[in-house]
């Protein structure tokens, strides 16, 4: 399977964060989840990104009723949008010498100009 490519990510990254700001300003911002304990793990992580201090997070209880565990629509596109960063920043540290390289080889960035 093809990766994406630096550009591609950033562009994903970008879009998912205009998606997030539109979902914010919609009436109604409900998102169910199952409720199982990586969904509920999710949001734990989700929630912590979204604010540091303590008091703003839900516990469990707070979230989940028959229908699963509520999450405002916004901060998921928001939380993999960040992921994606986090991700680029990693990339970025272990290929410097193919990213920083204007005259990198199309072998070493791979087919149709793809970084391994």
């Amino acid at each position: 399977m093809t990766e994406f490519t630096q550009n591609e990510l950033q562009m994903i990254a970008d879009l998912l964060d205009q998606c997030a700001d539109r979902l914010g300003n919609d009436g109604c911002n409900d998102s169910w989840l199952p409720d199982t304990d990586e969904n509920w793990e999710l949001i734990q992580q989700m929630q912590r990104r979204n604010s540091k201090d303590p008091r703003d997070w839900d516990t469990r209880k707070d979230v989940t009723n028959e229908r699963g565990l509520f999450i405002p629509n916004f901060m998921t596109p928001a939380y993999f949008a960040h992921k994606i960063r986090e991700l680029l920043k990693i990339r970025e540290m272990n290929e410097p010498e193919i990213q920083g390289n204007a005259n990198t080889t199309a072998d070493q960035r791979g087919r149709r100009g793809r970084l391994r």
